[in-house]
């Protein structure tokens, strides 16, 4: 057959998974072998067979890249050409939360987009949820592929040691257990985020849409989001270099926001310094010298307002989502004190009320996003409380009341109500 006519055929998605298999049974890494190995019919047996030959060239890339491919093959081959190493658990210091169980609901709306239909790997990625691992994207949506960011970290541990995929982890023999650390053992018996385990032990990078994880942001980090961007947004990346990425450093406890891609393809953490902004809230100066002040000044309690949570409320603040409804409803069944709460520490998130200048346009400042239309009315109450949650490392985020504590910013007002939700009520809501 013309080559030509099969370099067509291995690009069309609808092209027979039959005849995908017989060119990668090849084993060749031309051009043909790369798009059949990409392409969404290839089944996973045929994937498997590729990653199996152990080689780390571009078809095993783009095979293990493919949401078909089965994780233990994709493991197993990623510690076969060193892409993944066992940790160095000592150069971590890993935080046990007791009965971790976090709910994985994300992406319901890109889960109804995809269902019922099928859809290129191309368009998946624009959407979709990854790991960069050695700076190659690796992809972590369970609506598409096998497995979410959790499960990917989880199969690793199961992979490194050579136990089952498909083991109940209630079940696991002694000579199992031997097998896995300490730390290990934590993440299988969900008291260990794997999420972070991952960034933290393994060095990953968590990824969704535009919004990066990372644990640090060293000149190698920096370099395997940069690949992993490119690996992921090819297409995104080269129709528009002027795309914009967000990355939220954990141990620094940083954002770096809106950071163009020709920004970072430079690879010099010195470059993103202008778009870098320390997380504010993660020290309670927020409301005072420390919590047990701030209490002192509670002075009203929550039942004096209605808290209404018949409509969906969702706050979302790079990767994770605040339930608002349900935040509500746990205030409504369990009243609580008002506290007056300083605005001081949150300037740098709180935006300020756009500028006319001229050609018609305005004057646009950094923050949390708010409809400026929407706080000039009476809706906009500044005696109802804002709603804080306490995160698992005891830092305060506001997650209701940002259009409050805008108009509040605007007319020179430096503190408003707020009501605080436990680190147990907040991870309850939390996802």
């Amino acid at each position: 057959m013309n080559e030509e006519i099969i370099w067509d055929m291995v690009d069309n998605n609808e092209c027979p998974s039959e005849i995908l298999i017989e060119v990668l049974a090849k084993g060749t890494d031309d051009w043909i072998s790369r798009y059949a190995a990409m392409n969404p019919n290839c089944p996973p047996e045929a994937l498997q067979m590729v990653l199996e030959r152990g080689k780390n060239n571009w078809v095993s890339h783009n095979a293990a890249r493919n949401h078909n491919c089965p994780s233990q093959a994709r493991l197993k081959w990623l510690m076969a050409v060193g892409k993944i190493k066992t940790p160095d658990l000592s150069k971590h210091d890993m935080q046990v939360i007791k009965n971790y169980n976090k709910p994985d609901e994300e992406w319901e709306q890109f889960k109804k987009m995809v269902e019922g239909r099928k859809t290129s790997f191309k368009k998946t990625s624009q959407r979709g949820e990854w790991w960069f691992i050695d700076g190659q994207a690796f992809f972590a949506d369970a609506d598409i592929g096998d497995y979410n960011h959790s499960g990917v970290v989880i199969e690793h541990i199961l992979a490194i040691n050579d136990i089952p995929e498909n083991i109940d982890i209630e079940n696991l023999t002694p000579e199992q257990k031997e097998k896995l650390t300490p730390e290990e053992l934590d993440v299988l018996n969900n008291q260990v985020d794997p999420r972070e385990y991952g960034m933290k032990h393994l060095g990953w990078q968590r990824v969704k849409q535009d919004n990066i994880q990372t644990e640090t942001l060293t000149t190698e980090d920096l370099k395997n989001i940069t690949n992993g961007l490119f690996d992921a947004y090819e297409d995104e990346i080269e129709n528009d270099p002027n795309a914009t990425f967000n990355i939220e450093v954990n141990a620094a406890r940083e954002i770096y926001e809106d950071v163009p891609w020709f920004v970072l393809e430079k690879e010099s953490p010195t470059d993103l310094l202008p778009y870098r902004r320390k997380i504010s809230y993660a020290n309670n100066n927020l409301f005072g010298k420390n919590i047990t002040n701030w209490y002192k000044k509670a002075q009203e309690n929550s039942d004096k307002f209605e808290w209404h949570y018949d409509a969906s409320e969702i706050f979302e603040f790079v990767m994770r989502r605040y339930d608002i409804r349900e935040a509500k409803k746990i205030i409504q069944e369990k009243p609580r004190k008002i506290h007056n709460m300083s605005l001081e520490g949150l300037k740098s998130m709180i935006p300020k009320r756009p500028k006319p200048i001229e050609g018609g346009r305005f004057e646009m400042h950094p923050g949390i996003g708010v409809n400026w239309g929407k706080i000039d009315t009476e809706e906009i109450n500044l005696n109802f409380p804002v709603i804080v949650a306490t995160r698992k490392d005891n830092s305060l985020l506001p997650i209701d009341g940002w259009h409050r504590m805008a108009k509040a910013m605007d007319k020179g007002i430096t503190s408003l109500p707020a009501v605080l939700l436990t680190k147990k009520e907040t991870k309850q809501i939390e996802y």
